[in-house]
């Protein structure tokens, strides 16, 4: 099954896909600049195009759970995945991105010509195959 994750921000949206056999995920694009109908069918046109079974949007946790509010970008989120559940005809889930724009960081320096937006979507969807088989 072919998986798409998001790294979703208000400006910057990294796209990934990933598969779950073999487990593998890839940065794909980012995409900028768009309101969210247009991302909305931007994603639609993506999941036809690469036969997509799942999404998997980033989520934002605090780093210890006494420090979750549920409220600020972590509820815009939510509000998105929502959205995209309503618009789609295949499964929207959500994961723990905590810490994966760090390591999304660390990869760029790495691979300088990396797209930091779409390196966070891999790790988003590393976290889901993760979680997949435990």
């Amino acid at each position: 099954m072919t998986i798409l994750g998001i790294d979703y921000g208000r400006v910057h949206v990294g796209i990934a896909l990933g598969h779950d056999e073999p487990r593998l995920a890839l940065p794909h694009k980012t995409l900028s600049g768009l309101n969210e109908n247009q991302l909305i069918d931007a994603i639609a046109k993506m999941i036809q195009e690469e036969s997509v079974g799942v999404v998997v949007v980033g989520s934002p946790r605090a780093q210890r759970p006494e420090q979750e509010t549920g409220g600020g970008f972590r509820s815009e989120t939510e509000a998105f995945s929502d959205v995209l559940r309503k618009k789609l005809t295949i499964p929207v889930v959500e994961v723990d991105e905590r810490f994966t724009s760090l390591a999304a960081g660390v990869l760029r320096r790495e691979v300088p010509e990396a797209d930091e937006h779409a390196l966070a979507a891999m790790l988003i969807v590393d976290t889901y195959l993760d979680q997949q088989h435990e």
